[in-house]
C-alpha cells in the first residue's frame, strides 16, 4: 500500500504518497508552517510551491490594514473563522451583476460552540453559533441590504420546503454596523444535520405529529 511521506524543500515541507520501499510517484503536495501550529497550503494555484514561496518571510498579516479590518470582526479564538476582502477580479464582476444586486467587498465568518444561556436552552444537545458577515461598498448599502433581507425573511421561510429551515430563517438576527451587514444565528446540532442533508437533497420534511 501507500504511505505518506514528508520531505524538506527549503523552507517548505513536501508531502506525497510512497511505497513501502520508499520510492515516490503520486501526487505531491508543497506546504509552508510559518510556526508549529499554523499550516499554509495553496491547492488552487496553478503552481503551488511559487505561491507559497512569496509568502516566506513575509510580514504577518497585522501589517495589511485592509485585511485586519476583516480579521478585527471575527473571533480569532473561536473554533473556525474566515474573513478577508474578495480578490479585485470577482469584486468587479459582483459590481457587473447590475444596480440591485449590492457590491459585496468581502466576507467574514465566525463559527464556535456556546456556553451559559444558550447551552442551558438546549442542554440535551450542543450548540453552535454562527455569525456571517458581508461587506459592501457603502454605508447606505448595507443598511439597505440589511433593510431588504428584513422586509423579505417572511417570504422567504414560506417559500422553504422544510419548516425546520424555515424556522431558522425567522430567528436569524440581522444587523448593520458602517457598511457590513452582520447575520447571526444558533443551530443545535439536529438542526445542523438538517441543513447537510436539504444541501444534499436528502432532507424530507418532518411528518405531522412528529418533532423536529
Amino acid at each position: 500500500g501507500e504511505r505518506i511521506g514528508a520531505t524538506k524543500d527549503g523552507p517548505l515541507t513536501v508531502y506525497g504518497a510512497s511505497t513501502p520501499s520508499g520510492t515516490g510517484g503520486g501526487a505531491r503536495s508543497h506546504a509552508y508552517w510559518p510556526t508549529a501550529d499554523i499550516l499554509i497550503m495553496s491547492p488552487q494555484a496553478e503552481r503551488a510551491q511559487a505561491a507559497l514561496d512569496q509568502l516566506v518571510g513575509a510580514k504577518g498579516v497585522t501589517t495589511d490594514a485592509v485585511l485586519m479590518s476583516y480579521v478585527r470582526r471575527v473571533r480569532t479564538d473561536a473554533a473556525f473563522w474566515m474573513a478577508g476582502p474578495l480578490p479585485a477580479a470577482m469584486q468587479a464582476q459582483m459590481a457587473g451583476l447590475g444596480p440591485d444586486v449590492p457590491a459585496l467587498q468581502g466576507f467574514f465568518i465566525t463559527v464556535d460552540g456556546t456556553a451559559g444561556a444558550d447551552r442551558a436552552a438546549h442542554p440535551s444537545s450542543p450548540v453552535v453559533r454562527v455569525q456571517l458577515g458581508l461587506r459592501l461598498a457603502s454605508d447606505d448599502e448595507a443598511e439597505a441590504a440589511a433593510d431588504a433581507f428584513r422586509d423579505q425573511r417572511p417570504d422567504l421561510a414560506r417559500v422553504l420546503p422544510d419548516p425546520r429551515a424555515a424556522a431558522i430563517v425567522n430567528r436569524l438576527e440581522v444587523t448593520g454596523s458602517g457598511s457590513d451587514v452582520v447575520l447571526r444565528v444558533t443551530l443545535t446540532a439536529a438542526e445542523i444535520a438538517m441543513l447537510v442533508d436539504m444541501t444534499a437533497g436528502t432532507s424530507a420534511p418532518p411528518r405531522s405529529g412528529s418533532t423536529p
